[in-house]
């Protein structure tokens, strides 16, 4: 950083030179420059830092509002799945919680293929219906 301040102090007086006019100790005139430079330097940095500053701490408040919400969304829908008949719940867990397939679902619980295919549509169904209750909900609650 400081070869680039004594660099652009350089080309700065050279693209001047014409106008210059130093009356005293050229190592002081040199020194200064670099100084108010530097000053410059300092300056331009802090002002892109606090536009940065500005952007970061948006950008986290806008993340924490948009984790509580989806936060918020969880809860509502673990209630929901909470409040599915024991069967449904079971087979609706194993298959979107525990990623098993309705197969394997049909052998854990000892039923058939499309009993689970049943109890998952009367599961989904039951979400639906319930989710979009809460959603409204949350949507009048959260804007």
């Amino acid at each position: 950083m400081a070869e680039d301040i004594v660099q652009d102090t350089f080309v700065n007086l050279w693209e001047k030179r014409a106008k210059l006019y130093i009356s005293g100790s050229v190592k002081n005139y040199l020194f200064k420059c670099c100084y108010h430079q530097f000053l410059q330097h300092l300056r331009v940095q802090k002002i892109d830092f606090d536009a940065l500053d500005k952007v970061k701490w948006e950008v986290i408040s806008d993340t924490a509002f948009e984790r509580e919400k989806v936060d918020v969304k969880i809860e509502n829908l673990n209630v929901v799945i909470s409040k599915l008949p024991p069967r449904c719940k079971e087979v609706f867990v194993q298959n979107k919680i525990e990623q098993k397939k309705y197969k394997e679902i049909a052998l854990d619980m000892g039923i058939s293929v499309k009993t689970v295919e049943n109890q998952m549509s009367k599961a989904l169904h039951f979400i639906r219906e319930h989710a979009t209750i809460v959603l409204l909900w949350m949507s009048s609650f959260f804007g």
